[in-house]
């Protein structure tokens, strides 16, 4: 199980040696956009972008109900924040699948492991956590490769909705702080106590056997 670095630095690489990879042809938005405008006209592709950690009052899901021509006021009440794993959440969670990656994974490890993210996520609503974020010179290369997408797409008739500068990251953002262990001991604590309220009763297996 690879950290964010090293998973950066597979992508820098494989992108500065033009070799192919499976995470840029699913995610290289100008290729991404050109294979969808093959089969549909421009103006009939929808471009959603995200809105940056720093913009107040603005969220994503407004974005799409535009996109889709849903009024606000008729749409479900959502929360405008996106919910995300905190540093230690990740760190923990990336662990857990390190150790878990010579083992075949079962319905019952999978669904333990959602049970796992859904409440770390639920806590990160409620607590102050830092979100993962880039390294100064990696957000450095994001950026670069943030501005090639721009002026790739920009000139087409793609319908957009937000911003094309939204693709860009803040490469000026605090740098990210280490992660403590006290912090991914809590996130583990947390993780197994959800799992064992989760579990059935001894008196509970006793009735049904």
């Amino acid at each position: 199980t690879r950290t964010l670095e090293s998973f950066v630095d597979r992508l820098r690489r494989s992108r500065e040696a033009g070799a192919p990879s499976a995470v840029w042809t699913a995610h290289d938005l100008p290729d991404v956009l050109a294979s969808w405008s093959g089969h549909l006209p421009e103006d009939r592709i929808h471009v959603v972008t995200a809105p940056p950690a720093r913009a107040t009052g603005v969220g994503i899901e407004s974005r799409y109900l535009e996109a889709v021509g849903i009024e606000p006021e008729a749409a479900l009440d959502v929360p405008q924040e996106a919910e995300w794993l905190a540093l230690a959440d990740c760190e923990f969670l990336r662990r857990v699948n390190e150790g878990l990656a010579a083992q075949e994974l079962n319905l019952g490890s999978a669904r333990a492991r959602r049970l796992m993210v859904r409440r770390l996520r639920a806590r990160t609503r409620t607590r102050r956590h830092s979100a993962p974020t880039l390294q100064r010179s990696d957000r450095d290369w994001a950026a670069a490769v943030a501005h090639t997408w721009r002026l790739a797409v920009a000139s087409h008739s793609y319908q957009l909705h937000g911003s094309w500068d939204d693709l860009v990251p803040d490469v000026d953002a605090p740098e990210r702080p280490p992660v403590l262990e006290a912090d991914v001991v809590s996130a583990g604590v947390l993780s197994i106590t959800t799992l064992l309220r989760r579990l059935p009763s001894s008196h509970g297996r006793a009735a049904a056997s």
